[in-house]
């Protein structure tokens, strides 16, 4: 299932277009929000702190994600800091614009229901790659599953470029243990591995062997 929400619905002339690099972070724990961030294509690193005990959880966010809405909805200040993947684009809708979008259009509450339900269900998805599977298939799920957050077009998803680092620390696994499991994928005709970093070749084919078409 997709996050798809009316996302014009949010939109007004005072929306912000922002293009942010990669390693840029946008979100600090802590800031008080002013907003909420829609991405509309990039990938964004979501890292909760884990009971105050120096542990973090990492989430990855992707194309027409919403960033802080928790926080808006309950005044409350960020419990996480999100840093961008990739080069990223990304709406900021301020709070009163928020607020004035919903009181127009109430239809939007259902919208956003929606949504959070979707995010639940994709985590669920997510926390199946770090248990229940060999390395191999963890990095195939984990790749499938940044290429459907990079673009809900399979087109546009080939534009994804990660690094090895990233995987690993998503997969939190050493960098070192990837490579097997890269050579394979590249071995596979998957993935193109560059001094830049790893993108698709055949998004096709990365399916087939998740079994998912």
């Amino acid at each position: 299932m997709e996050n798809r929400i009316k996302l014009n619905s949010l939109y007004s002339p005072t929306n912000s277009l922002i293009k942010v690099k990669r390693g840029v972070s946008i979100i600090l724990k802590g800031q008080k929000p002013d907003g909420i961030y829609i991405i509309k294509k990039g990938l964004v690193k979501i890292e909760r702190e884990v009971f105050s005990e120096g542990n973090f959880t990492t989430e990855v966010c992707g194309s027409e994600d919403i960033l802080g809405l928790s926080e808006i909805m309950n005044n409350e200040d960020y419990n996480f800091t999100a840093t961008c993947l990739t080069s990223c684009e990304l709406y900021f809708v301020s709070r009163k614009d928020f607020y004035e979008s919903i009181s127009i259009s109430p239809e939007i509450y259902i919208d956003l229901m929606r949504y959070l339900c979707n995010r639940i269900e994709n985590l669920e998805n997510e926390i199946l790659v770090q248990s229940g599977y060999n390395l191999h298939d963890k990095i195939n799920r984990l790749m499938l599953i940044l290429a459907r957050k990079y673009s809900k077009s399979d087109k546009r998803s080939a534009g994804l470029m990660i690094t090895k680092s990233d995987i690993a620390e998503l997969l939190k696994i050493p960098e070192r243990n990837l490579d097997k499991g890269i050579s394979q994928l590249i071995s596979d005709n998957i993935i193109n591995y560059s001094d830049k970093g790893i993108s698709i070749k055949n998004l096709k084919r990365l399916k087939a062997v998740c079994n998912e078409f």
